[in-house]
């Protein structure tokens, strides 16, 4: 791929993402509970950080950790653990929230995590378990953090992929 394509993308892709429907609600509403909202993305540090300060709820988000700085990508456990740690909480305390059902799915369950898979983006594979819990939209996160954990005490780290779910390119 020509260098000049690489720099344009790299340059220009963070500031042409907008919020996805409904995720300033989400986050607001997981703040007002006093609930963290951390990333975990595979791809470079630069154009996560970018793309989150882009967006209106950028300080919302404590925790962004990138494969390219960490030295690991998704699906390993390891990268969904130093999330859970960064934010103060066990993997067993926490949510992801992700697109993919491999790397998102997938590896935060085997991290321990509680995984929600946003379906929409990515088949899910032949051969490979159902997801136990999924949404279409980010308005039905906090009706299944309800379900979960009735009478939650604002205890529990939420890990929406804010990259993909919460955010699309308009480029």
């Amino acid at each position: 791929m020509p260098q000049v394509l690489i720099d344009h993308w790299m340059n220009n892709f963070p500031t042409a993402t907008v919020q996805m429907p409904g995720a300033l609600g989400l986050i607001l509403e997981l703040e007002s509970k006093d609930i963290k909202v951390g990333v975990i993305s595979n791809g470079a540090e630069r154009s996560r950080r970018q793309t989150i300060a882009a967006l209106p709820f950028a300080e919302s988000v404590s925790t962004v950790i990138s494969s390219e700085a960490f030295g690991m990508a998704k699906p390993a456990s390891d990268i969904f653990r130093a999330g859970a740690a960064q934010l103060g909480f066990p993997p067993e305390q926490c949510w992801f929230v992700g697109d993919h059902p491999i790397n998102d799915y997938q590896g935060a369950k085997a991290a321990g995590m509680y995984a929600v898979w946003f379906q929409g983006f990515h088949s899910w594979p032949e051969g490979i378990m159902p997801a136990k819990s999924s949404i279409t939209s980010l308005d039905e996160l906090p009706n299944l953090i309800s379900q979960w954990f009735p009478g939650l005490d604002a205890k529990l780290c939420v890990r929406p992929k804010l990259w993909r779910v919460v955010t699309r390119c308009n480029c």
